[in-house]
């Protein structure tokens, strides 16, 4: 189970005093006493001034927070943190609806900084230092501590902001559209940053908003660098900080996938695995959820839109995320580009330690999710594995290389992209999301589809704060509530209901899918044939991409709003009202985008049918909602027959057939296929003894051969073999024991197969005689598997299939001596034993098999039977 991860928005449990016991808060009292110390008399009264009339405000929060800002403003460094702290507790004490006129004050507490304090570098490789910053009410969000984010038209004001705070540039993003701004990141020395106009550019960059409010960062840095930002952006320039985010997750009607795996998805509600993905909770269309993914696919099948006279349309997704080894994993589409925007190297398991087993490869994992191959024995099923190309683009997970990954999806072609990286940035903050946010809305506006996790926190993203007549959201999550962009949230397994983790909101979160799914092994897990459960709105983005990418297969010529469109229109109702009509419904919307049609699934294009044999034409029809259909068939406009299949044998020649449904109302849709009907000439081939072998001139020779005519094998009085091309046969059927009649020497045998119209095959080897020794050779016989059979795959190790079988055969030396015995199977040893039980490998179609048991007696003398067999698979 991949557990959700919920760093970078924790809450954080602080006691909230009320303004009646402001002056028995013992924290208060701590710091008179602190302040009783002071050296400076002036300072002392000064200090003790303020903080007296924090106490005397009794019921006046606004008033006790007024104080404590005065008391912070002018107390020493330490003293300062302590009332800052005080400050902030109360005010997030406050209800939403409440509020305080005053700054928004930032303070530095490095006891918020302790734990992971970098990440990986940029571009010198140099690691990041990361400033924790967190608010009042407890909520923690994470930044470089060096870099700005500058969006401009104007290269020049870069320039000048690079000068001022002698910074150096580490990357620029090209704009996506003409005339369009590009983004620069921007490494700047934070010691020349003013500080002491903080709050004054905070309070201008949130107009209106201007509700008191204590922000607390781990570090100086951490303090200058908003300083920096802030006056850049409240002199007119989009700048932001560099935000850290993290994944937001992760701990026939019938396909295979891999063989083992956790209970709990069965849709029959049993408590065992099933490699089915037909019958799994959320790609069902039977069951709580009711996605119908699986069904979608049968249907998009039925209509041709999964292969057959066409080949697949493939929709590029792009992937942006770290971990990636789709090789090693093996369940992925064939179709993978790999790259990596500010990373060393797009296949590593991702930022991660080892003990993060599986939030390791969480690339790979979010993939899977997407756009697991369905029917392949490995791994997991995607909704869009069977019609997705991919995008992998590897990222670290600071604000700008998502920037800079998301970029580049697009360039790759994608018209489709899924993030499940995910940050909470504080409401006086949000503009520093903007330059983000210009490139999500680019990307949209360009004709991509953005899909993006809505976090694991379990909170309302819409969730508002007010004062005096305004009201305004808490906070933002990026990227899930950034312009152009899709914010998933997720429903618990077996239900249409919110799972706790997920956060919500009636107004930002877009459409609720699976939190909990299956997910391939860990690329690196020399055992690919189990699954494990992934859980988190990691999840739920993805999935709701691989939909996307089915309504596009289904029809490539909609553009990415109306794709947009008949997803969002054809979401379900839940019992739950923080979801409400917002879950995702795959089946309604793949029969929403196609129109009714009818497809000829058999004879299939380009095949050839038999004058001899009756042909099966079938077809199958979508009728939209418009009724069951009736279907006429015609041959060269001569009717052959009514209803979904008709069994006609045809003349030879060349004919085009046609099939029209007529649905209720008057509707109707035709398809055509072009058939070439002969008479086929039998496939005969000798598949014994191989040619050269030596017999002695008394000897009885096993001979071998297989057949296939228009009605299959020929009958075994019509395959007939021939010694030097005479006229006359020494023996006939596919598998007789003859002696040739042949004098010493090379001789050439034939054995020809002839249907009843005269058409005949035949194959020919050659053969040497030799006279008879006094100590003649062994004589061997294959008994099974016998010659021409077809033996069905009956077992598998998950990776590989096989038929297991065992081999038996007589071997006898006609002076009754011992012999030793050596089977082979095309080629290779596999035993000496008698009876060996071996496994033939099989996979998908036929596999030929040749096998071979030689005989060896005392004196040196071998002789060798052969059949060939054939090892199926449907797939």
């Amino acid at each position: 189970m991949i557990a959700a991860v919920c760093a970078v928005s924790l809450s954080v449990a602080l006691p909230v005093p009320s303004a009646a016991s402001v002056q028995d808060d013992p924290a208060i009292a701590k710091l008179r006493e602190e302040v009783s110390q002071t050296a400076d008399p002036a300072e002392r009264e000064t200090l003790d001034g303020w903080l007296g009339r924090a106490v005397q405000a009794e019921g006046d929060v606004c008033a006790v927070a007024e104080a404590l800002q005065g008391f912070a403003d002018g107390a020493p460094e330490e003293l300062s943190r302590e009332g800052a702290r005080i400050r902030g507790r109360l005010l997030g004490g406050m209800a939403d609806s409440e509020g305080c006129a005053g700054p928004i004050s930032v303070h530095v507490d490095p006891e918020i900084g302790k734990g992971r304090v970098t990440i990986p570098g940029f571009g010198d490789a140099t690691p990041r230092e990361v400033v924790e910053l967190v608010d009042s009410e407890g909520l923690r969000s994470r930044f470089v501590a060096d870099e700005l984010i500058v969006a401009t038209t104007e290269e020049s004001r870069v320039d000048d902001l690079v000068n001022r705070l002698d910074g150096k540039v580490l990357h620029r993003i090209e704009p996506l559209v003409a005339g369009g701004p590009a983004q620069y990141l921007l490494r700047v020395d934070t010691d020349l940053a003013d500080t002491a106009t903080l709050s004054d550019d905070l309070a201008k960059l949130n107009g209106d908003h201007r509700k008191a409010e204590q922000l607390a960062v781990s570090s100086q840095d951490g303090l200058r660098l908003l300083a920096a930002a802030s006056s850049a952006a409240a002199d007119q320039l989009t700048v932001g900080v560099n935000w850290v985010g993290e994944p937001q997750g992760f701990a026939d009607r019938a396909t295979s996938e891999a063989s083992s795996g956790p209970p709990g998805f069965n849709v029959d509600n049993t408590s065992s695995y099933t490699r089915n993905p037909y019958k799994w909770t959320y790609l069902a269309n039977s069951g709580a959820m009711g996605i119908g993914v699986a069904e979608a696919w049968t249907l998009l099948d039925s209509v041709g839109v999964l292969g057959g006279v066409t080949p697949v349309t493939r929709v590029p997704i792009g992937i942006v995320d770290a971990g990636f080894n789709p090789v090693a994993s093996g369940d992925l589409p064939a179709q993978v580009q790999l790259s990596s925007a500010n990373a060393s190297s797009p296949t590593d398991p991702g930022p991660f330690p080892s003990s993060e087993r599986l939030l390791r490869w969480h690339g790979n994992h979010v993939a899977d999710v997407a756009a697991g191959v369905p029917d392949n024995f490995v791994g997991v099923a995607g909704p869009a594995g069977p019609v997705a190309k991919l995008n992998l683009v590897r990222t670290h997970f600071d604000e700008f290389s998502m920037t800079w990954a998301l970029v580049k999806a697009k360039l790759q072609g994608s018209k489709i992209i899924s993030s499940s990286l995910s940050h909470h940035v504080h409401w006086a903050l949000a503009w520093t999301t903007l330059p983000t946010e210009g490139a999500t809305l680019t990307i949209r506006q360009q004709g991509t589809l953005i899909f993006a996790s809505a976090g694991n926190d379990g909170r309302d993203v819409d969730a508002e704060t007010c004062f005096l007549w305004d009201c305004w959201e808490k906070g933002k999550e990026s990227l899930c509530e950034n312009l152009g962009v899709r914010c998933v949230g997720g429903v618990a397994n077996r239900t249409r209901n919110r799972h706790p983790g997920s956060n919500h909101g009636a107004k930002d979160v877009d459409i609720f899918g699976p939190f909990q799914v299956l997910t391939g092994a860990d690329p690196t897990d020399p055992d690919q044939s189990t699954v494990v459960m992934a859980e988190g709105t990691s999840a739920s983005a993805p999935f709701a991409a691989g939909v996307a990418a089915l309504i596009w297969a289904a029809d490539p010529q909609l553009n990415a709003t109306q794709v947009d469109e008949i997803l969002r229109r054809n979401l379900m109702t839940s019992p739950d009202p923080l979801v409400h009509n917002r879950m995702i419904n795959a089946l309604g919307a793949i029969r929403d985008v196609l129109p009714p049609s009818v497809r000829i699934t058999s004879p299939l294009p380009g095949q050839t049918l038999s004058i001899v044999t009756p042909a099966l034409f079938q077809a199958t029809t979508f009728d939209d909602g418009l009724g069951t259909p009736t279907l006429t068939w015609t041959r060269n406009g001569v009717a052959m027959g009514t209803g979904p299949s008709v069994l006609a044998q045809l003349p030879a020649g060349l004919h085009t057939i046609r099939v029209t449904a007529t649905f209720p109302g008057g509707v109707s849709v035709a398809d055509t296929l072009d058939v070439e009907v002969t008479d086929f000439t039998p496939d005969v081939h000798l598949t014994g003894p191989a040619s050269g072998a030596v017999f002695g001139q008394s000897e009885a020779i096993p001979f071998h051969a297989t057949s296939l005519d228009d009605a299959g094998p020929l009958p075994e009085a019509r395959m007939r073999w021939y010694l030097d091309g005479s006229a006359g046969s020494f023996a006939t059927g596919h598998n007789p024991t003859a002696n040739t009649g042949a004098a010493p020497g090379p001789h050439t045998v034939t054995v020809r197969g002839c249907d009843t119209s005269g058409l005949c095959g035949s194959e020919t080897i050659n053969l040497t005689i030799i006279p008879d020794s006094a100590n003649k050779a062994p004589i061997v016989n294959i008994t099974n598997p016998l010659n021409g059979t077809k033996l069905w795959v009956n077992g598998n190790d998950g990776t590989h299939f096989w038929h297991e079988i065992t081999l038996t055969g007589t071997a006898t030396d006609p002076e009754g001596g011992a012999v030793s015995l050596v089977w082979r199977d095309n080629g290779v040893i596999v035993s000496t034993a008698a009876a060996p039980v071996v496994r033939l490998a099989g996979g998908c179609g036929d596999s030929t098999h040749k096998i071979s048991l030689t005989a060896t007696d005392a004196a040196g003398n071998s002789r060798q039977d052969v059949t060939q067999v054939l090892v199926s698979m449907v797939c």
